[in-house]
C-alpha cells in the first residue's frame, strides 16, 4: 500500500488510469450502466408509489404508465404534476469525477450541454441544487475550482 496520498491529478494522469482501467476492468462502464439503471428503476418504483397514495385505487401498472407520461409530457394529470415526482438526473450532470470530456462541464440535469461559463453554471446549479447542499464546504470546492479551472481535490485521498 503507498505510504502517499493524492490532493489532485493531472489530465495526464488521469487518462492513464482511465487507460488501465479499460484495459483490466473493462466491465467498469457496464457495471456504471447498470448501477444507473438500477436507481432509475427504484426511483420508478418510489414514484409509482407516490401516485397510489395520491390516487386510491390505481393499479402499479396504470400508476406507472401516469408517471412516464408526466415525465415526458412535464404536464399534470389527475392532479399529479413533475415537482410531486422524483427525478433522477443524467449521469453528465454535476460531475465531479468521471470522464475528462464530462468532469466540471456545464451539463444541465437532462444531459444538455449549456452556455454561459463557469459563472453561468453556477448560476444554473443555484436554481436546481438544494440551498443546504450549496452552503457546504464540498459545494463551495466545486465552486471555487470550477471557476479556477482546477481539477477536483478529493476528500478520500484519490
Amino acid at each position: 500500500m503507498p505510504a502517499y496520498t493524492t490532493a489532485t491529478i493531472t489530465p495526464t494522469h488521469h487518462q492513464a488510469l482511465l487507460g488501465w482501467q479499460r484495459l483490466h476492468f473493462p466491465e467498469l462502464k457496464f457495471l456504471q450502466e447498470e448501477y444507473v439503471r438500477e436507481v432509475r428503476d427504484v426511483i420508478e418504483l418510489t414514484n409509482v408509489a407516490i401516485v397510489q397514495t395520491k390516487i386510491r385505487n390505481v393499479s402499479a401498472a396504470d400508476a406507472r404508465t401516469h408517471v412516464r407520461e408526466i415525465q415526458d409530457t412535464g404536464e399534470a394529470r389527475l392532479g399529479i404534476s413533475v415537482a410531486d415526482l422524483l427525478f433522477v438526473p443524467d449521469v453528465k450532470f454535476f460531475r465531479r469525477r468521471g470522464a475528462q470530456e464530462i468532469v466540471f462541464q456545464p451539463y444541465d440535469v437532462y444531459g444538455n450541454l449549456l452556455a454561459g461559463g463557469s459563472e453561468g453554471y453556477l448560476d444554473y446549479l443555484a436554481k436546481v441544487l438544494p440551498d443546504r447542499y450549496r452552503a457546504t464546504d464540498e459545494f463551495k470546492q466545486y465552486a471555487e475550482q470550477l471557476i479556477g479551472g482546477q481539477m477536483m481535490q478529493s476528500r478520500y485521498g484519490w
